[in-house]
């Protein structure tokens, strides 16, 4: 079997069906690839939707367990693969018609261990079946170590970038930490940085579907905290890599510096969820920036980077690195946040 793709499943129902079709109607024969649905504890329909694709479709796999979170499914899933090769997708989102087959004999033909594209943002109903752009996978590609290419680009740590080799993806011995929302942070860089062969097409592969009402978006008190927390633990976790690369004494200076921009980039989100909290800043983020600070990620110095445009970035840049005017500009923001919700003018999800 060539290929497994790994779908992690959680109360999907109103976005399952769109995402199973994508998946099936690739260049592929169903011999060849398996789509193991993990039903991660779900209480609506998703499970009902999964069983009848493969009541149909001898090629889609169901494991069910108990919610234990999307990190525990996709370290399941690795555990029943049986292809040569591991694709993740999320089941909100859906992929490019007909091109995963290209993709898997680009790998075959290049001996690659981990194969990078492209994607597109959709709406959470829309459906984009082909790719905008494409690259001929019959062509030559770039060939390079991940280390390489981490330290020449703003690479995603969405793990559905990425078509791993299960054998090398098992010898590494990487799992994703069960319990965290943010887990595909370290997962990726150390997957990518262990690859000696890499590579990048720009076919945009998958369709990332935002949704309303994600725990990344929440502005609830309890959900900030954990979003902040989970952030906070990535950016420890991508410290410990980069600690790595500094005592082996293999790694260019452009690898640990965009590898610091990536961890700072993280900081950023982080100290603007705790802005965009119900909660007042003051009361979530004094932990955090200290503890950050000790490992010197914060004041953030290595960020806005090279691939980090945009005036914005460089405004709350400066204003999130001095606390006399970061907790003054989080009260401001609520308020005014708040005066537009009231006003039904409010941002989305």
């Amino acid at each position: 079997m060539l290929l497994s793709i790994i779908v992690p499943v959680h109360d999907s129902e109103e976005y399952l069906l769109r995402c199973l079709r994508s998946l099936l109607d690739q260049d592929l024969e169903r011999t060849d690839y398996e789509v193991i649905v993990v039903n991660d504890g779900s209480e609506d329909h998703s499970l009902a939707i999964a069983e009848a694709f493969a009541h149909s479709e001898p090629n889609v796999v169901i494991h069910s367990q108990e919610n234990q979170g999307p990190s525990a499914a996709r370290n399941a899933g690795i555990d029943l693969a049986r292809g040569k090769y591991i694709y993740f997708v999320d089941s909100d989102d859906h992929v490019a018609s007909q091109v995963l087959g290209g993709l898997v004999k680009l790998m075959d033909r290049e001996a690659l261990q981990v194969l990078a594209f492209g994607s597109s943002d959709v709406g959470p109903s829309e459906n984009l079946p082909f790719p905008r752009y494409r690259h001929d996978t019959a062509k030559g590609v770039e060939v390079t170590p991940g280390t390489e290419y981490l330290a020449t680009h703003q690479y995603p740590d969405t793990t559905w970038w990425y078509m791993v080799n299960r054998a090398f993806l098992i010898d590494l011995g990487v799992r994703f930490e069960v319990g965290r929302i943010v887990e595909d942070v370290v997962f990726t860089a150390t997957v990518v940085s262990a690859a000696t062969r890499f590579a990048f097409v720009p076919t945009d592969v998958y369709r990332y579907a935002h949704r309303p009402g994600s725990l990344m978006r929440t502005r609830t008190d309890a959900g900030s905290r954990r979003v902040v927390a989970d952030l906070e633990h990535a950016v420890l976790g991508l410290e410990e890599l980069r600690q790595r690369f500094l005592r082996s004494g293999k790694a260019s200076p452009a690898l640990l510096d965009r590898l610091a921009n990536h961890q700072q980039g993280r900081v950023f989100v982080l100290i603007t969820k705790s802005v965009q909290s119900q909660s007042p800043a003051r009361s979530i983020l004094p932990g955090p920036l200290e503890r950050l600070r000790a490992i010197n990620m914060y004041p953030l110095d290595h960020y806005p980077g090279p691939d980090d445009k945009g005036l914005q970035a460089v405004f709350l840049t400066f204003v999130y690195n001095r606390g006399y005017l970061l907790y003054p500009f989080a009260r401001i923001y609520k308020r005014i946040d708040g005066l537009q919700r009231l006003l039904g003018r409010g941002p989305r999800g």
